[in-house]
């Protein structure tokens, strides 16, 4: 696989140079997006550092494909963002196995997901009816378990704003509900 490509035609005169070899992308945007995953998510340096290689693995494996979009730094640091959210997802299930294993009873600390199937397949539609930011937040919450404080660093945003986000969608949700009992 070749890494070397020319920018010609992508940049005007005054516009800076963009990367054309991935080693000068990496030598470039790693630092940054390191200090981004720290600070932003607060995130601790091993951590970090393991999100943002792995982000980087996955570019340079689509090296050919990425470098022709127009900010690859901007495609880079959604990597780490989507690296961050899995990694959040990861670390709660883990901590869902280790309660449920604690238990040790020989039962599961938590219900079965699959006996409300029913239920959750009749919410679905109206959870797909949320605007984008409350059904995302929604799912955070009560899919991936993930807290107010770990929603507002994985989304960038206050947690009072994931706190009124939430309320909104359970409001509406609610409202839909009575909706379509009424109906």
């Amino acid at each position: 696989m070749t890494n070397e490509i020319t920018d010609s035609g992508r940049a005007g005169a005054d516009a800076p140079a963009l990367p054309v070899v991935f080693e000068d992308f990496y030598r470039q945007s790693a630092p940054k997006l390191l200090a981004y995953a720290r600070h932003r998510y607060q995130l601790d340096g091993t951590v970090a550092e393991d999100l943002v290689q792995e982000a980087l693995i996955s570019i340079y494996r689509r090296w050919d494909e990425i470098r022709n979009v127009q900010s690859p730094l901007a495609y880079a640091y959604r990597a780490v963002r989507n690296r961050v959210v899995d990694h959040h997802r990861q670390s709660h299930r883990r901590e869902i196995r280790e309660i449920s294993a604690d238990a040790g009873d020989g039962t599961n600390a938590f219900e079965d997901p699959m006996s409300n199937i029913d239920e959750l397949l009749s919410v679905t539609p109206l959870i797909d009816q949320l605007p984008q930011r409350q059904r995302e937040i929604l799912l955070m919450s009560t899919v991936y378990g993930m807290t107010h404080d770990e929603i507002a660093r994985a989304l960038r945003i206050n947690p009072s704003t994931v706190a009124v986000h939430l309320s909104a969608a359970r409001k509406r949700l609610a409202q839909q509900r009575e909706q379509e009992v009424q109906a």
